[in-house]
């Protein structure tokens, strides 16, 4: 190389320099000035493309994560906390690999994230893995698939998307940064959702006989925790998911609430609300042949 070609090698090298330092520098604001500086580098050439590669963020309450699909195959995953007096990032964590990209059996698109779990800095981190595809108008969504059961819950009795833990909205990291809602977005068309979670959404309510009930625990008249288990006759092949929402069907003169909290095949149990008066007698206690419902009924707010 002659010195002139040097001298030109350097000052290309230079421009590029300059042109990556400035493309680095978002205005405030922005998603790209609110992802930590070493990570910004990683994701800048990362611009959205083709179907559903692209940058897609998660962000509330100062936590925040970034998935990075690129087209040729891998990922990059970021995971930050915002120190509430400072705005500095905090526990930070960088995760990357390959994806899969693989059909389910009800037509939907699943991206399957190579992520090792023995390297994995927080056990939650994993709950990326497995990412279905949604598109609704101009916004490209990635749905955990293991929060559908809660999502449909959210979709049908509230028109809202539920905790934005269980999705990532694609974005440009010159888009300005706007927080989830508290409850989620509003919820798109039916129509525009992945098959398996729209079949949750339109499913007919889930309505369950207790069979058995526990001895209740506690008798004092401010106890917390007021929950007696119950055995239900129906269980995980019937629908039931963990936490699932049950109140005392419209109509029977009762008020049962309760949540699903061990799971079976035929038979979960559920943890069901009763109360004690002053004088230690206990009142709205679930007995056998009650019935509950996934429906909650009209005067009931979102759980």
């Amino acid at each position: 190389m002659s010195r002139r070609e040097g001298i030109l090698t350097g000052i290309i090298g230079l421009f590029a320099g300059l042109l990556k330092t400035e493309a680095l520098n978002f205005d405030e604001g922005t998603i790209g000035a609110l992802i930590p500086a070493q990570y910004r580098a990683l994701l800048v050439s990362e611009q959205n493309g083709p179907e559903y590669s692209g940058i897609y963020l998660s962000g509330r309450f100062g936590y925040f994560r970034i998935l990075a699909i690129r087209p040729d195959g891998t990922y990059r995953l970021f995971f930050w906390d915002t120190e509430r007096e400072t705005g500095n990032p905090m526990r930070m964590r960088d995760y990357q690999g390959r994806y899969f990209e693989e059909g389910t059996e009800e037509g939907d698109t699943r991206l399957i994230l190579d992520i090792g779990y023995k390297d994995l800095s927080n056990g939650g981190d994993a709950n990326d893995e497995a990412l279905i595809v949604m598109q609704s108008g101009p916004t490209a969504y990635l749905l955990r698939e293991d929060d559908f059961d809660r999502m449909a819950y959210s979709f049908r009795e509230d028109a809202v998307m539920g905790d934005s833990e269980a999705y990532l909205v694609r974005v440009s990291l010159d888009d300005r940064y706007t927080e989830e809602p508290y409850d989620g977005r509003a919820v798109p068309p039916v129509g525009d959702l992945p098959v398996a979670l729209r079949n949750r959404v339109l499913a007919e309510p889930i309505t369950v006989t207790i069979i058995a009930v526990d001895e209740i625990s506690s008798l004092e008249p401010y106890a917390e925790n007021q929950n007696v288990l119950c055995t239900l006759d129906k269980g995980a092949d019937d629908g039931l998911y963990m936490n699932m929402p049950l109140f005392s069907p419209e109509g029977t003169g009762r008020n049962l609430r309760g949540w699903v909290w061990q799971m079976d095949p035929d038979n979960c149990r559920a943890g069901v609300k009763y109360t004690v008066n002053e004088k230690g007698g206990v009142s709205d206690r679930p007995r056998i042949g009650d019935t509950l419902t996934s429906k909650p009924p009209e005067t009931v707010e979102s759980v």
